[in-house]
């Protein structure tokens, strides 16, 4: 899976009140406090999102063309995935900064070629969020999934459809995390975004709207956004994870706000 920089979304004083949920998301972690001091929900975003694991590997050319950068000021922010000839599927949070301001659409970019200094970018249009009760929560970075409308349609042939079915997952499910995010070398260290690659990440349990992965195979700082991958299908976007990328990862659940998915796209 691609890996990304991961930045503290939120004082970790303003998440007391979802204590409970928080510490359910840190299996590994017998205490609230060892959950703030090591997991503290850092998003995999900004600018740095990669895909992490033994298994972990870049991507050929013809494997996902659908799957693309956005760039804030021209550097890498989050992975992308197109759902119909001019609309993304990504996380909420990439269009934020660390202090839950909206960042102006006109500072991103699309690009489908992020290694080439002449690869084409797209300037985005709209981007869209799920209505409330379904809005993104910042705080809480509750319904972390968010659709990109592009100015121009970029004339790849491919795309892929957001999951329907909530049954499809269940735990132990493996699947394949796509990113541009940072990854591990032999040593361990974080080395490589704007590279696409993949990486199977196991799935383990399901916080609400969400679905956490842990073992082997990660996402880390520049995959936000980024698709995991059923077969054919986005069942998940790659929302936080811990800071070093080793832990565990959290998704938005897509079939969640499939619906939604309908009313804003072709699919």
């Amino acid at each position: 899976m691609v890996a990304s920089v991961f930045v503290a979304r939120q004082p970790l004083q303003d998440r007391a009140q979802y204590a409970a949920e928080e510490t359910a998301l840190c299996e590994d972690c017998s205490t609230l406090e060892q959950w703030r001091a090591g997991a503290a929900a850092f998003t995999r975003s900004r600018p740095f999102p990669t895909i992490t694991g033994p298994q972990a590997r870049e991507t050929t050319a013809s494997e996902f063309p659908e799957v693309g950068s956005i760039l804030l000021d021209d550097r890498l922010q989050c992975t992308a995935t197109l759902i119909d000839a001019d609309s993304l599927l990504t996380a909420a949070h990439c269009f934020y900064d660390g202090k839950g301001r909206g960042i102006p659409n006109t500072r991103f970019k699309v690009t489908f070629n992020i290694r080439s200094e002449d690869g084409k970018r797209f300037e985005i249009g709209e981007v869209a969020f799920p209505k409330p009760p379904n809005a993104y929560r910042y705080l809480e970075n509750r319904n972390d999934i968010a659709i990109v409308h592009l100015k121009t349609a970029p004339g790849i042939g491919s795309f892929r459809r957001a999951a329907a079915n909530p049954d499809a997952l269940s735990k132990g499910t493996v699947l394949t995390a796509v990113g541009f995010g940072l990854t591990t070398d032999d040593k361990g260290r974080l080395i490589g975004d704007g590279v696409q690659r993949k990486g199977p990440i196991r799935v383990g349990s399901f916080p609400a709207g969400r679905f956490q992965y842990a073992g082997e195979g990660n996402t880390c700082r520049g995959d936000s956004g980024g698709p995991a991958l059923l077969d054919d299908l986005i069942v998940g976007v790659t929302s936080v994870g811990d800071r070093q990328c080793r832990q565990y990862g959290v998704d938005t659940r897509v079939a969640d706000y499939e619906p939604w998915i309908r009313t804003e796209t072709s699919q």
